[in-house]
C-alpha cells in the first residue's frame, strides 16, 4: 500500500497524488490518501481533487 500526504493547494495536490499514483502503480499496490493536514487548515480551499476532477481515491 502506498499513502501520499496530501497538504496544501489544489497544484501542490494534483502533485502529491500523481508522484503517489506513479508509485503505486510502479509497485503494483494500492494508493491512499492521507488528508488529514486539512484539520484546521484555513490557507486553501482545503481537499479539492475529489470534487475537481472525480479522481478514485481512497481515504487512509
Amino acid at each position: 500500500m502506498v499513502i501520499s500526504n496530501i497538504i496544501g493547494g489544489l497544484g501542490n495536490q494534483m502533485f502529491q497524488y500523481a508522484a503517489g499514483r506513479a508509485l503505486s502503480l510502479e509497485r503494483s499496490e494500492s494508493l491512499h490518501l492521507d488528508v488529514t493536514g486539512f484539520n484546521g487548515y484555513g490557507l486553501h480551499q482545503g481537499f479539492e481533487l475529489s470534487r475537481v476532477f472525480m479522481c478514485p481515491s481512497e481515504i487512509a
